[in-house]
């Protein structure tokens, strides 16, 4: 079946809309998506391999969603004077629908370095913003705690400790992003 160009238009656009939407993953009952989210955290641009997020044991670090762009964690940084083939891998690697710093929500220290991989946009919930946004909206918090916590769980299913210890060989593009970092 071939569809009036004024359809399909309007298909690719609602496609777009839809695949761009940042809570289409997380806010799965009706209930939870009375309000704004985005009223109750803040934009953050990040840039490829110049924004660093944070450093390992910090506190009082809030909660990241990924809108657009990716970023990388990091058991350590390179040096300067490290060789392309023998940079640290990144333990993950996190794009569009993807929290970051989940232990925030339960006033843990970071873990590992987080760095901007691709350049785009993040969703930020300092600890102020996220106890506002549980007192005024509280089943958008559950929600959004539910998302957190079912994103954790696939992480640790994908990553035992015990497999990303050491460096294992990454393809060549990797590499040379992974250098420019430094």
């Amino acid at each position: 079946i071939k569809l009036h160009h004024s359809f399909a238009l309007q298909q690719q656009l609602a496609s777009r809309r839809i695949a761009f939407e940042p809570f289409k993953d997380i806010f799965l009952k009706d209930t939870a998506r009375h309000g704004c989210p985005l009223k109750y955290c803040t934009r953050k641009t990040i840039i490829a391999n110049m924004t660093m997020l944070w450093e390992p044991g910090q506190m009082n670090v809030g909660l990241y969603l990924v809108h657009s762009g990716s970023v990388a964690l990091f058991r350590e940084l390179p040096e300067s004077t490290c060789d392309v083939h023998k940079m640290p891998s990144p333990v993950a690697v996190y794009s569009q629908g993807w929290f970051l710093n989940r232990e925030g929500l339960v006033s843990m220290p970071t873990r590992y370095y987080a760095v901007a991989f691709d350049t785009g946009k993040l969703f930020y919930w300092s600890h102020k913003d996220w106890r506002r946004m549980h007192r005024e909206r509280p089943l958008m918090a559950a929600e959004i705690q539910h998302a957190v916590m079912k994103q954790q769980a696939w992480d640790s299913e994908k990553a035992d400790p015990a497999k990303v210890v050491g460096h294992e060989q990454l393809p060549e593009e990797m590499l040379m992003r992974l250098n420019s970092i430094r």
